[in-house]
């Protein structure tokens, strides 16, 4: 993969950058960029922003998606959301609940996931390395050419699996989203990136490891009070010399309170890479082993006759120090 700029750019900095052309393309809207992907790209091509015109449609339409999440992006507060790694890993161990409609609420129209490494994998032909983001966002388009003339509108979901300027994408329709459980044979990836490498299996490993994660940390966020629960760290006191306030991204700090054993985030690091090990293959020590993160109904208020989804993060079961042992070493009673 040649050397671009952006290779050598922390993440942080790589966002301050999409912050900056998202708060350029927003403005070329009016300050009004439409829900519907078609109109959106008339609107920037009035703007004068049509340098993709000289692409191929392929290229065209991809250019078009970026400008468009980055727009929405701007317009509802450039928000980051930054899993701690103990987070992460819990989510990871976590079995995802059943994916129903009702239940995919996405906390804004479009928004970003940092997460660290040893989460989500990706893989550079030989190479492995780890997603340092992903980008998660909705948007309305037509499902066929047909469509436009009648007006008939799908909504689409989208996942882009980053890591420094090159991208993993996969969207879906609304009512296809259960179709994210299956294994993904077509990974498509986004033109706007470098030296992209020749389509593997590998891949349906990151997105089907971030799909996991996402629908883990949606299910979390949701039991924990949603963002009306949450605050954000301040964007004043975030920004760097010369930054502008509307181009610093607001930064959302997620599972500072969840605390897991490093033994505990290793086996998060195998199960993203793809190893299977479960309690019964392996995780016992002798008598001790480790408990998947879950969700059950919590009991509360009068009488204990409501209750409301908590998460259980993952977690040692068992004897600890001698006694997860001692059985080994104590004699037989003789007859």
């Amino acid at each position: 993969m040649a050397d671009t700029p952006s290779d050598h750019l922390t993440l942080s900095q790589r966002l301050r950058e999409e912050a900056s052309y998202a708060f350029d393309i927003y403005h070329r809207t009016g300050m009004a960029p439409s829900e519907n992907t078609t109109i959106f790209g008339e609107q920037i091509a009035q703007s004068g922003l049509d340098h993709w015109k000289r692409l191929e449609e392929a290229q065209a339409n991809e250019t078009v998606h970026h400008a468009y999440r980055l727009a929405h992006w701007f317009k509802w507060g450039c928000n980051v959301f930054q899993l701690t790694h103990g987070l992460a890993a819990g989510l990871l161990l976590t079995d995802p609940p059943p994916l129903t409609l009702d239940k995919w609420h996405l906390p804004f129209p479009a928004f970003v996931l940092t997460i660290p490494e040893g989460t989500v994998p990706m893989f550079l032909g030989d190479r492995q390395v780890w997603t340092d983001s992903i980008w998660i966002s909705s948007f309305v388009g037509y499902a066929n050419r047909e469509d436009i003339g009648t007006g008939t509108e799908t909504t689409f979901y989208r996942i882009d699996v980053c890591f420094e300027n090159l991208t993993l994408w996969r969207y879906r329709r609304l009512e296809s989203l259960a179709l994210l459980d299956e294994r993904i044979e077509n990974v498509e990836y986004a033109v706007l990136s470098e030296g992209d490498p020749p389509k593997q299996d590998e891949d349906s490993i990151s997105i089907g490891k971030a799909v996991h994660l996402i629908r883990n940390f949606l299910s979390w966020l949701d039991s924990t009070g949603g963002t009306t629960r949450h605050s954000p760290e301040s964007r004043s006191k975030q920004k760097q010399k010369g930054d502008a306030v509307e181009t610093t991204p607001t930064t959302w700090i997620f599972g500072r309170e969840v605390k897991l054993q490093p033994e505990i985030r290793r086996m998060a690091t195998e199960v993203a890479l793809g190893h299977t090990r479960g309690a019964k293959e392996g995780w016992k020590v002798r008598m001790r082993h480790v408990v998947r993160g879950h969700r059950k109904e919590q009991p509360f208020g009068a009488g204990r006759a409501e209750r409301r989804e908590i998460w259980i993060c993952p977690y040692w079961r068992g004897p600890e120090g001698e006694a997860a042992w001692a059985h080994l070493y104590t004699p037989k009673e003789e007859k």
